[in-house]
């Protein structure tokens, strides 16, 4: 019976692995789970906790973010996270943004549906 359970552990572990999700510009989100996903770059640390989201198109990468601590960012309102956005062309990724200003940023630069970070939810 021990043995049966020992077996269990091991083959329902394995499956608990980061996921990694290649993005332009050299990025990679690591989904770890709860608040602990992360951001790459290049193999350095761009955002360190809480990255709930990503989203992107030919000229932008957005990215939505978690400063409250909570472990189930994606369950947190979409007003209340913080979004960065990169400009693939420039090569340039944003200070922290809020909301409101993502939200016009979006409609200014037309950003198409399946684009758009405030309405798609990645993870």
């Amino acid at each position: 019976m021990k043995k049966i359970i020992l077996i269990l552990i091991i083959v329902c572990g394995c499956n608990m692995s980061d996921q990694n999700y290649e993005l332009p510009s050299n990025y990679i989100f690591v989904k770890e789970g709860g608040g602990s996903n992360i951001i790459l770059r290049k193999n350095k640390l761009i955002i360190e906790k809480g990255a709930v989201s990503f989203s992107f198109d030919d000229n932008f990468i957005f990215f939505s973010v978690d400063n409250s601590g909570s472990l189930k960012p994606n369950k947190i309102a979409k007003e209340k996270l913080i979004y960065y956005i990169h400009d693939i062309h420039k090569d340039t990724l944003s200070t922290p943004l809020k909301y409101d200003f993502v939200s016009k940023f979006v409609y200014k630069n037309k950003i198409k549906k399946q684009n758009n970070i405030l309405l798609t939810n990645t993870m």
